[in-house]
């Protein structure tokens, strides 16, 4: 079973899932390989998802005009800070093709300090592999490259369930 399996014990919620997947992306990506991928942060360090394996990523695709995605960010900057530690790697894609100026000068006007990688996606390469139009995205990945995690939108419950996927993926 995968820990999304052990995450997941309402049927309903991974069927919607599961629906909502098929329907954005044309596909359920839980329980498959991530697609590689390379980006850029906006301090202009580049970064490639093969790069990733062995360790756990989370990739979160926002916007800045996105209130669900700016809560999101900020509820991942705890995370990230109770769990980088213990080898969490997260990366901040954002999905509005803006540089790293735009982003930066962005996140600074909604006074949001974020200490995670964010990555600029000029031509949506990666966006396109996890939505077409909804966001906030989050994907959480296992050492091995495997999908565990796929949700598209954030809520407050969804922070605990995060943390839990994440405590047990990186024991």
């Amino acid at each position: 079973m995968t820990a999304a399996g052990i995450l997941n014990a309402d049927p309903g919620e991974d069927i919607k899932r599961k629906k909502m997947a098929e329907i954005v992306i044309g596909e359920d990506p839980v329980g498959k390989p991530l697609k590689n991928f390379s980006g850029v942060t906006v301090d202009g360090k580049k970064v490639s998802s093969t790069d990733m394996r062995g360790k756990v990523l989370l990739i979160e695709l926002w916007g800045l005009n996105c209130g669900s995605c700016i809560e999101e960010m900020k509820a991942l900057e705890s995370i990230y800070h109770d769990f980088r530690d213990r080898g969490l790697v997260i990366f901040s894609v954002n999905t509005e093709q803006l540089d790293s100026g735009e982003i930066r000068e962005g996140l600074r006007l909604k006074q949001l300090s974020i200490s995670y990688p964010l990555l600029v996606d000029p031509d949506l390469e990666i966006t396109r592999i996890f939505t077409s139009w909804f966001i906030p995205v989050t994907v959480i990945v296992d050492r091995g490259g495997i999908v565990q995690y796929y949700k598209i939108g954030f809520n407050d419950s969804d922070s605990g369930k995060v943390r839990r996927m994440l405590g047990k993926l990186l024991e």
